[in-house]
């Protein structure tokens, strides 16, 4: 693991230690994209860059998340918690809902959802910082983005994924202009991170092996988790995206079809299925076989061997917000060719 070290000007005082990868934060992009497991160190890098950069000159910086019902729920507190850190409360004041820089620097914190014509009053923002960007609706990101649009601001991106389909993730992650950078782009080594970048955007996947002050407890935090749930261990670690329900059945069988590529997205059909706890039902919404949790986007079915047909034990994944399937068994393949399985 490597940290890096800013060199400022002589303004900030001494050189100010950083997380490797978190050196995309003081080059220029209009899009800066960190995200990954826990315990990278990318808030505290953040809140500490803006500070830094909100030091040197005057700067207008928008802090917001999709939902914020008080300041509790912004990252004010880390900021203010970091301004204590470098010993800068002489410089920034730190009020009830926001912080003020001696020359002009501001910070303001902002919920989207419920707050959009307060968003879309902002004007002259240089830097805006979205906090758990995983939560941001496609509508949320057509009021910002719009918003932030004096010349060269930036638009920063820190969180842990959820779902592969999240509209965040889609939209900056799996961005198909992305290409890694080249061995040459930063003074410093970038440790275990994977740094990719466009014309527009920097985007880092980061997790705790890329962070050198990773705390003691969080190691042993980590560790409990990897042994006791592999897959929550995976999610919230190692920043992967979810491919299981929590609480499924058979979610280990579950992740391994994954890993080897046995899951196939295919056209949705009138199918009437025999789920595994003997109820028939359309392949649409219906709370029963393997998922427990409705609410969620996913339901993982399972289809057991029917006395007397050609069909083998299948397993059903069903997307209930594309009403589309997929086969991650298929060990009967004739049968299933009917139903338009993409695995022939």
């Amino acid at each position: 693991m490597t940290g890096y070290r800013a060199k400022r000007g002589t303004q900030s005082g001494p050189n100010l230690a950083f997380p490797g990868p978190l050196q995309c934060l003081f080059q220029k992009k209009r899009f800066k994209v960190l995200w990954g497991g826990r315990g990278a160190g990318r808030s505290w890098g953040c809140a500490r860059a803006l500070l830094v950069i909100g030091r040197e000159k005057a700067t207008r910086i928008l802090c917001v998340r999709e939902y914020q019902n008080s300041i509790d729920d912004s990252v004010y507190k880390v900021l203010k918690d970091q301004i204590e850190a470098l010993g800068w409360g002489n410089f920034y004041d730190v009020q009830k809902t926001k912080i003020y820089g001696a020359n002009g620097t501001e910070f303001n914190f902002e919920g989207i959802r419920n707050n959009v014509n307060r968003i879309k009053s902002y004007e002259g923002i240089d830097i805006c910082w979205v906090e758990e960007a995983a939560k941001a609706r496609k509508n949320s990101w057509g009021v910002l983005i719009p918003t932030i649009r004096k010349e060269d601001s930036e638009i920063w991106l820190t969180f842990n994924p959820e779902l592969e389909t999240d509209y965040t993730y889609q939209r900056f992650v799996k961005d198909p202009s992305l290409s890694p950078v080249g061995p040459r782009r930063f003074e410093e080594p970038l440790g275990s991170s994977i740094m990719l970048e466009s014309e527009s955007s920097f985007v880092c996947k980061m997790t705790y092996k890329d962070n050198p002050w990773f705390p003691e407890v969080l190691k042993k935090d980590m560790q409990a988790d990897k042994e006791r749930d592999y897959d929550y261990y995976l999610n919230v670690w190692e920043g992967h995206c979810l491919q299981i329900l929590e609480g499924v059945v058979y979610a280990k069988e579950l992740r391994k079809a994954a890993e080897e590529g046995r899951i196939a997205t295919v056209p949705w059909s009138e199918l009437y299925l025999w789920i595994h706890t003997g109820i028939w039902a359309r392949g649409i919404a219906h709370q029963s076989g393997l998922c427990n949790k409705w609410q969620c986007r996913f339901a993982y079915w399972i289809i057991t061997r029917l006395p007397g047909r050609m069909w083998s034990t299948l397993w059903m994944c069903f997307r209930i917000d594309t009403m589309s399937m997929g086969c991650m068994y298929c060990r009967s393949t004739r049968n299933m060719k009917s139903s338009g399985c993409g695995k022939p």
